[in-house]
């Protein structure tokens, strides 16, 4: 991302979302976002007074896009090419897979269908229950948030088909979390998948298909190939049009 693309939602995103964590989780962020955020603090830290970083408006966002150099830190995404790959990587080693080893494959298979297909983030996806995703007939939609901010998105049929087959095998209660942890090949229902075993988790795709894969990557990726409006973008992905339409502008074809 360049600070050109950066507004001071992303600033208020990234702390809200620490403040929601456990502190080792918050650590991880930190880390995960640093190069993302460095160049904009440290451009803070350097040129603006602390009572101008302290109250962050779209004035004082506005004065860092024009005085400072563009950095080319582009947000990273997958090709169509290897988007595909990964989506087979878990269901290549389906057909001779039993018992754990069976759920845990299409696990994985539909942790990354749904983060391709729907945008969201890390916490959201880790956060589903069985009862955010519903099969109609008609339509089959997954909902992020709660209450008011809650939002639901249409599924498409591979992605209806792929949750069928593991909700038929686990066999989940509407208040479990939708993705389970694992401790080796033995499955605890009742305890939901953290972060940073989702992160672990397409860290071994990255690892078996040579390409880079993180969460923020399938993001970015759905970002990237998005072919509706900004106001549409912003819908799904539970954002303001405006800070969808910087996102949009930050990610660089492959």
């Amino acid at each position: 991302m360049d600070l050109g693309g950066l507004e001071p939602s992303h600033i208020q995103a990234f702390f809200s979302e620490m403040v929601s964590e456990p502190k080792k989780a918050a650590s991880s962020s930190i880390k995960r976002r640093a190069w993302v955020l460095g160049d904009f603090f440290k451009y803070c830290q350097d040129n603006l007074r602390l009572a101008d970083f302290a109250n962050l408006t779209k004035e004082t966002a506005l004065k860092i896009r024009e005085t400072t150099p563009i950095v080319n830190r582009s947000r990273k995404t997958l090709t169509k090419v290897e988007a595909k790959r990964l989506r087979l990587a878990p269901l290549l080693s389906l057909e001779s897979a039993e018992g754990n080893k069976k759920a845990i494959l299409i696990r994985d298979a539909l942790l990354i269908e749904i983060a391709l297909q729907t945008g969201a983030t890390s916490s959201e996806i880790v956060s589903l229950r069985r009862s955010d995703i519903q099969i109609s007939e008609s339509a089959s939609t997954i909902a992020f948030g709660e209450m008011d901010l809650r939002r639901e998105i249409v599924i498409d049929n591979s992605l209806r088909q792929l949750f069928g087959a593991y909700d038929k095998l686990l066999k989940l209660s509407t208040d479990d979390y939708l993705f389970f942890h694992t401790k080796g090949w033995c499955i605890e229902i009742k305890n939901g998948l953290s972060r940073q075993s989702f992160n672990e988790i397409l860290l071994r795709y990255s690892k078996i298909l040579g390409i880079h894969v993180s969460p923020d990557i399938l993001r970015n990726t759905f970002i990237k190939n998005f072919q509706g409006t900004d106001q549409e973008l912003g819908r799904i992905l539970g954002v303001a049009f405006e800070t969808a339409g910087a996102m949009r502008r930050s990610i660089q074809p492959s």
